[in-house]
């Protein structure tokens, strides 16, 4: 079963959007009754957002396989990934043999990128179009495992497109990743539904990326209430058909947006979500959005969010 999707809350917000048709998410069930005066109803288990984030990780998909024989896989979201007899080595470089376990986080919807706070944004300033990403992890009694020199594995992915490329994540300290092209990772289509990374090099966070460019971009400014540009928040936009997400956040001119670099498409539905961690309480704000125009949206004063706006939150999160 996958854990509750990360619901994304501030109190006390003033927040004006450059975008267009803002449209308010349904309210969950339970929205409507008078706010809880119970502190048992509260979420109330997180100090901070890193906090949160580091205890709301994204479930993961577990394996089983043999060094010895090959190890074929598909994941949830039809990642098929095929390691090579005897290519697996303990941190000494000493092989392995035996039975190994694989475990994979995927990040193909709303609630696994935000979950581990993923984001599609390259280290030079560019905004990703995903076919699939995921993490991979190989371990042998609890002890990590790595490729051997000179070995690679093969990722294929569900696309056939064939603009996209191959990228290597990089995990930061605030948990974001951030993405590099792998040029030398060869490429291909093998049938019509995927495409094909032939030589990873390393078990890490990997990506089937295309740049966003479009001819009109358009970009958006979050403006904060001052008494809360100062506490613990995190907002992010994201873009559900392109499996597309990156962080709103204070700029070189202190403002507060979208990377002014990145190429955001007008016309397309977008979902903004913000959460603020206060006094050990979890606020959060959601909004969905059409990219474009420019009005402004004020968010109410916010309460503490109960466990059964939590619950009824995350449900709607999913089906975003």
């Amino acid at each position: 079963m996958k854990k509750p999707i990360l619901l994304f809350a501030m109190a006390l917000v003033a927040l004006t959007v450059a975008c267009s048709k803002l449209q308010e998410s349904p309210e969950p069930a339970g929205s409507q009754q008078e706010p809880s005066t119970n502190t048992e109803d509260f979420i109330s288990a997180y100090t901070s957002v890193d906090d949160f984030l580091a205890k709301e990780n994204t479930v993961k998909q577990n394996f089983n396989g043999n060094a010895e024989s090959a190890i074929m896989l598909t994941t949830q979201a039809g990642i098929e990934i095929s390691i090579s007899p005897m290519s697996l080595v303990d941190h000494a470089g000493n092989p392995i043999t035996g039975s190994v376990q694989i475990s994979i986080e995927e990040y193909s919807e709303y609630d696994a990128f935000h979950k581990d706070q993923i984001t599609t944004e390259t280290n030079n300033n560019v905004l990703l179009e995903s076919a699939g990403m995921f993490n991979i992890e190989v371990k042998q009694a609890g002890s990590t495992l790595r490729l051997k020199d000179g070995s690679n594995y093969t990722v294929s992915f569900p696309t056939s497109d064939p603009s996209m490329k191959a990228y290597a994540g990089t995990q930061l300290p605030d948990g974001s990743v951030v993405w590099e092209e792998e040029s030398n990772w060869l490429t291909g289509l093998d049938t019509a539904r995927l495409r094909t990374l032939f030589s990873p090099d390393s078990f890490r966070f990997i990506n089937c990326d295309k740049p966003i460019i479009v001819n009109d971009p358009v970009n958006h400014v979050i403006v904060l209430n001052q008494e809360d540009e100062g506490k613990d928040w995190l907002a992010t936009l994201y873009l559900k058909e392109r499996r597309t997400a990156c962080r709103i956040s204070k700029q070189t001119d202190g403002s507060i947006s979208v990377n002014p670099n990145f190429q955001l498409p007008t016309g397309e539905k977008a979902l903004i979500t913000i959460m603020m961690v206060h006094n050990n309480l979890v606020y959060w704000y959601d909004t969905t959005i059409t990219l474009g125009d420019s009005p402004s949206l004020t968010v109410p004063k916010l309460t503490p969010i109960t466990k059964q706006e939590f619950t009824a939150r995350a449900q709607y999160l999913k089906n975003f």
